[in-house]
């Protein structure tokens, strides 16, 4: 299973009596398994980006007959060069249905484009899915780390294949979800200019992140820092990953053997997957640094202790914004026990649904619990309506017992041989598909 997004940077505009097209709304519908579809956009006056989404496909050669017919569109909606095109519900366009009304602002004919993939991996494989993702995006040198963190593991010999790549997956997503990068704290005298997808954020009123800083810094026990500036990316938590699950840990761990279940259960947790040297599991956590949230989301108190935020940006002397950002934003997630427990047993927090902790993160929407054992249908769920991140089940492999973690590589575009995005003009699209079947499509 596997498929393709393509980001534009053509956008949606408003147009008089019709509703807008957000985020995440499905605009268009092509029999062949393609859609167009809003994305978020941060460009004043638009409200959301073009993105060409292909359904999952089975086989090579229909991903690769999608792709044509979205360059074919792309090329169609070029046709005039830079202008707006209005479309309206239920009209036909190249072989197409238009689901909404709406105007679509050419702003870039040649539609250059930021590829993402999405594949179903065999948990027996994972290891060597996730080190072609390290390899071929230029983070070789992680597979080292992944390397050193395993033997401070205490695992009994024994485990099947699929737990080795179960572990894998967990040891990637805590690699990626507990670092603390330097360069997310703001220095006040010298500091990082924000831009249209980073913000800086004024954290200074909260002990945790006030803490978290500190220890960054390698300041003395009784020392704070006097100010805690944090930088946030528009799309947190997910741009933290190279691959992002779309499969959640709870689901990866169900669809171990029994044997390799009860295993797991019953080492502890400094032995299965967070070594005692990596600082106690109760008081390390999973998303240390804030991150940005859905408005809409109500649980965030009842996951973290804390509360959901809308803060406005703070800005470097001398800068003035027009339309200073006001974001929502999570403090932290839960700690690596809480998620590690809810990997194993469901999260609590959320009245033992089937789904870890991080599927999704505190501060955003997940599917309703009577659809989560299968995929979404569109006809039931709206995809507007739920995050991403762990959203999926397994898939079905190539027997009932080999099942598939849903992973989307968000670092696509930093493959060896990818184009920048201003070179992955439509014409060219045929190489994204070149890229997937070569290095990354299962075997």
């Amino acid at each position: 299973m596997f498929g393709f997004e393509l980001q534009t940077q053509n956008v949606f505009v408003s147009r008089s009596g019709v509703a807008d097209i957000g985020e995440r709304e499905v605009v268009y519908r092509h029999p062949v398994g393609l859609t167009l579809e809003g994305d978020e956009t941060h460009l004043l006056g638009a409200t959301s980006e073009l993105e060409f989404v292909t359904k999952p496909f089975a086989d090579e050669r229909s991903a690769r007959a999608a792709l044509t017919v979205a360059a074919r569109i792309a090329a169609k909606l070029a046709e005039g060069g830079q202008r707006d095109i209005t479309f309206d519900q239920n009209t036909e366009f190249e072989g197409g249905t238009w689901l909404r009304s709406g105007t679509l602002r050419i702003t870039d004919p040649t539609f250059g484009a930021q590829a993402q993939a999405t594949v179903g991996i065999p948990l027996a494989t994972l290891p060597t899915f996730f080190q072609t993702v390290l390899n071929r995006t230029r983070h070789a040198s992680d597979i080292d780390d992944l390397g050193a963190w395993s033997k401070l593991l205490e695992w009994p010999s024994g485990p099947s294949p699929r737990a080795r790549g179960f572990l894998w997956a967990c040891q990637m997503f805590l690699f990626s979800a507990t670092a603390v990068p330097l360069s997310r704290f703001v220095d006040p005298v010298k500091p990082t200019m924000p831009d249209v997808t980073n913000k800086i954020f004024d954290f200074t009123d909260t002990a945790f992140t006030q803490d978290v800083h500190a220890v960054a810094l390698k300041l003395p026990a009784e020392k704070v820092p006097e100010k805690t500036l944090v930088l946030v990316n528009a799309d947190s938590p997910k741009s933290a990953f190279l691959a992002l699950h779309r499969t959640d840990f709870h689901a990866m761990y169900q669809a171990l053997p029994r044997f390799d279940r009860d295993l797991l259960a019953a080492l502890d947790i400094t032995a299965a997957i967070w070594p005692q040297d990596y600082g106690g599991p109760d008081h390390r956590y999973v998303f240390p640094l804030p991150y940005r949230a859905d408005p809409q989301a109500t649980d965030v108190p009842a996951r973290t202790g804390t509360p959901l935020t809308n803060r406005t940006e703070w800005l470097p002397r001398g800068i003035i914004a027009d339309h200073p950002a006001t974001w929502s934003l999570v403090a932290h997630g839960p700690s690596i026990r809480q998620w590690w427990t809810s990997v194993l047993h469901g999260d609590e927090a959320r009245r033992n649904i089937a789904k870890d902790a991080a599927s999704p993160p505190p501060g955003h929407r997940g599917r309703d619990p009577r659809y989560l054992a299968d995929f979404p249908d569109p006809k039931v769920e709206n995809k507007a309506d739920y995050y991403g991140m762990g959203a999926f089940p397994t898939d079905t492999g190539s027997t009932a017992d080999d099942r598939l973690a849903v992973y989307e590589i968000r670092a696509f575009m930093e493959d060896l041989e990818m184009p920048p995005k201003a070179e992955l003009t439509s014409g060219r699209w045929a190489t994204i598909a070149d890229i997937f079947f070569t290095h990354y499509a299962p075997r």
